[in-house]
């Protein structure tokens, strides 16, 4: 379920596998499940930031981040990245907008870019690079959620290592 302990930072590079059409690994499945009881609780299909307590996801929250959504879903700044990511990654990449980045890790906006203008979830498996060599695959979900204001739109996201997916 968490990261194995013996991975290097792999920085930024990758690309989309593929997409999915539900959750799988454990902590995609729970941040989805909990996302689908926040939508019943408050009758509606995108359900608030203020929805989600962070002690409902003690457990998870060090591979949960949350994307600011630009307008017309033209960038994305990363409000939070759970410190299990910044130890996969080797880098906080809090308060960083997509287009700031360099170009190796943009491909990562197609998905954010998808599920923000469906505003509806979106599952996928990312393959994650090391100077072109894969070094692993992780299952990511994209979940919409409003801000406090009620019209901005940001994505509660989380991020779970797995095993090839070509090898399953």
């Amino acid at each position: 379920m968490l990261p194995k302990v013996d991975i290097k930072p792999v920085g930024i590079d990758g690309g989309i596998v593929k997409y999915l059409d539900a959750p799988e690994a454990p902590i995609p499945v729970k941040l989805y499940e909990l996302w689908k009881t926040k939508c019943a609780e408050g009758q509606t299909s995108i359900p608030g930031r203020h929805a989600f307590d962070p002690r409902e996801m003690t457990v998870d929250l060090p591979y949960i981040y949350v994307l600011d959504v630009h307008e017309g879903a033209s960038d994305f700044t990363m409000r939070l990245f759970g410190t299990g990511l910044v130890a996969i990654f080797g880098k906080d990449y809090t308060g960083i907008q997509l287009s700031k980045t360099p170009p190796e890790g943009r491909w990562r906006g197609e998905a954010f870019r998808k599920a923000a203008l469906a505003r509806e979830p979106l599952f996928s498996i990312f393959k994650c690079c090391d100077e072109n060599e894969v070094v692993f695959f992780t299952e990511n979900i994209f979940l919409p959620m409003m801000a406090a204001d009620g019209e901005t739109l940001m994505l509660l996201c989380a991020s779970e290592i797995i095993d090839d997916p070509e090898k399953s």
